[in-house]
């Protein structure tokens, strides 16, 4: 009976050693084509855009029918993926802001954060660090949280999704 227990305490760790390697995250971002994925290299610039985001403030809601974000990567795996800002553009707001910036971004693990900044109506400056999550093996990062942003203002809540994408708009997946 004992000599049963050891052998099965041995498979039992046994199989937690080689499922170990399997379960761990390898966080990367890499393109795709006829199915094999090439990580991207240190420097290369995503573009994130989104047609989507929605800003809920204490006096309404800001709207932008198009926002896009140029990262440089500067980290590239195995556990972590960094970025830092190009520049960031908002399109079709139904508010004037100005000034936004998207800031250094860091993802591992399914999620991520960014510092967010922008200036509304030219008297609001909100500020704060944006939470999102991701989905390993797809292109596409989805803001969380709520009450991400402050000001004199008051707090505002982002939501919103952005696709990754190369500047030669090749589709940019995290792993």
């Amino acid at each position: 009976m004992i000599k049963r227990l050891v052998l099965l305490a041995m498979a039992v760790g046994a199989l937690v050693a080689f499922a170990a390697p399997a379960m761990a995250q390898a966080d990367e971002l890499y393109e795709e084509s006829i199915g094999v994925k090439t990580p991207l290299k240190i420097g290369s610039e995503i573009t994130l855009t989104s047609t989507n985001l929605k800003t809920t403030l204490f006096f309404g809601t800001l709207t932008c029918e198009k926002v896009t974000i140029h990262e440089e990567v500067t980290k590239n795996g195995p556990t972590t993926i960094t970025g830092k800002e190009r520049s960031t553009t908002a399109e079709g707001c139904n508010r004037t802001i100005t000034d936004p910036t998207f800031g250094s971004a860091s993802l591992s693990g399914g999620t991520g954060s960014t510092g967010w900044k922008f200036v509304l109506e030219g008297l609001c400056t909100y500020t704060g660090s944006v939470p999102f999550k991701y989905t390993t093996n797809t292109n596409e990062v989805t803001v969380t949280g709520t009450s991400q942003l402050s000001s004199a203002c008051g707090s505002a809540t982002v939501s919103a999704s952005f696709t990754l994408e190369t500047k030669d708009s090749t589709p940019v997946f995290i792993s």
